[in-house]
């Protein structure tokens, strides 16, 4: 891939994301901007923030758990290392213990 064709790609990626939080944006203003009653706007707003919250949450809990696997994998690992380690140098004979 050219500098050009890599260049192109990020100036696309950019645009789409900035679409995105330009329409987020722009629509919690207009939410908050339209004449509602104070219950309406907070309704709203509620709603909105749900509907933000929800994938948030749940990508961050499948985050949390992938840690924490990755997190009981390293454990185990080493845990099986220093057995071997400590198994083989025990049953050594030409090691000396002082």
């Amino acid at each position: 891939m050219t500098i050009q064709e890599e260049a192109y790609r990020r100036m696309s990626r950019n645009v789409l994301l900035g679409s995105f939080l330009g329409g987020l944006v722009g629509a919690t203003i207009a939410l908050i901007v339209l004449p509602q009653s104070p219950e309406e706007k907070r309704r709203n707003i509620a709603e909105l923030q749900k509907d933000l919250v929800k994938p948030v949450k749940a990508k961050f809990f499948e985050l949390v758990e992938h840690v924490g696997d990755t997190l009981k994998k390293a454990i185990d690992e080493s845990a099986k290392a220093a057995t071997s380690t400590s198994t083989s140098t025990s049953t050594n004979p030409d090691t000396e213990m002082d």
